[in-house]
């Protein structure tokens, strides 16, 4: 494996965990959001957020090894080599943990509705395939416990691959 990468919606514990992880791993991370802006990886900005320019940021990202790749998109950019853990976190719990970032009332909802539908999981699954795709419930866990769970993913220890569901959630709103 050249690249861990740690993916998930806002709020999930991506930053945290990467950073934790990287300590125990001895590893080097590479926070997407900032690699993006100092590389100038993106062709403008849309509603605040940048454009990411996503064959470039993959050639980029491709050069980088024995390396944890930290970031929301992440789940975008197909790099070989990889194992990837989609970090999640039940849709309240997420609501919760973003609502203070000064996210729009609607940004907070889209993004709990994304992970309800599994967004970030399925699109790291069409591009990376599912036998190098794992998930982490961070729900109600410790970073202690979570950087457990995804450091014994990344030493290749056997593990039970984690299936994550949401997805009541969006009925249970309706």
């Amino acid at each position: 494996m050249k690249r861990l990468v740690i993916t998930g919606s806002p709020g999930t514990g991506k930053t945290t965990v990467a950073e934790e992880l990287g300590k125990r791993l001895k590893k080097p991370v590479i926070h997407l959001t900032e690699y993006i802006k100092k590389k100038k990886l993106y062709t403008g900005t849309h509603e605040g957020e940048l454009v990411v320019d996503l064959k470039r940021l993959r050639k980029e990202l491709s050069k980088e090894e024995d390396v944890i790749i930290e970031g929301h998109i992440a789940c975008e950019v197909r790099l070989p080599d990889s194992i990837v853990i989609v970090l999640r976190a039940h849709p309240e719990e997420l609501m919760k943990r973003i609502s203070g970032r000064g996210y729009s009332k609607k940004k907070v909802l889209e993004n709990a509705e994304a992970e309800a539908l599994d967004y970030c999981t399925i699109r790291a699954i069409e591009e990376y395939g599912s036998k190098r795709v794992f998930q982490v419930d961070t729900t109600g866990k410790t970073v202690e416990e979570v950087v457990e769970e995804c450091a014994r993913i990344a030493e290749g220890k056997k593990r039970k691959k984690e299936r994550v569901d949401f997805s009541d959630w969006i009925l249970e709103r309706a």
